[in-house]
């Protein structure tokens, strides 16, 4: 289960990204990034990047679901057009990265993962949709994505 912090200390903002980021400190001593969403974040010219100690690390990974915005149009056959994304020029081993990755999607790690989230956070759909929808999705991600 995920674990409850108070923030305690709101440490500085991050002055960049549509989700009014910042650093906060919590009552459990930890330094955490906060998030709060104010819209569908994270688009493919503006994800959620952080660089932090040199290093860049992608952060609020639910807005690459982003199909759940629209669940009546949600379809996992959609094509992504990814020219623009502002990391596709390292995008350079895709097929390689699908094929070592995609075999490791099964329904029963995606009930394990989804087991972790509080069921509320689904929406009226439930576990099951995001289930069923990565299934389909995962076999054919070369295939959706447009370069």
């Amino acid at each position: 289960m995920l674990e409850h912090v108070t923030v305690t200390r709101y440490v500085t903002p991050l002055r960049e990204g549509g989700s009014l980021p910042a650093i906060v400190e919590a009552d459990n001593l930890g330094t955490y990034v906060m998030i709060s969403a104010t819209r569908a974040s994270g688009p493919w010219r503006n994800p959620n990047l952080l660089v932090w100690h040199r290093n860049i690390w992608l952060i609020d990974h639910g807005a690459s679901l982003y199909f759940h915005y629209n669940w009546p149009t949600a379809d996992p056959k959609r094509p992504f057009d990814a020219a623009e994304h502002v990391l596709r020029a390292r995008a350079t081993a895709l097929a390689g990265a699908h094929a070592a990755l995609a075999p490791r999607v099964t329904e029963d790690l995606l009930a394990e993962v989804t087991a972790l989230v509080p069921p509320e956070w689904f929406g009226d759909r439930g576990a099951d949709a995001y289930v069923e929808h990565l299934l389909q999705r995962a076999p054919i991600v070369p295939e959706v994505i447009r370069p």
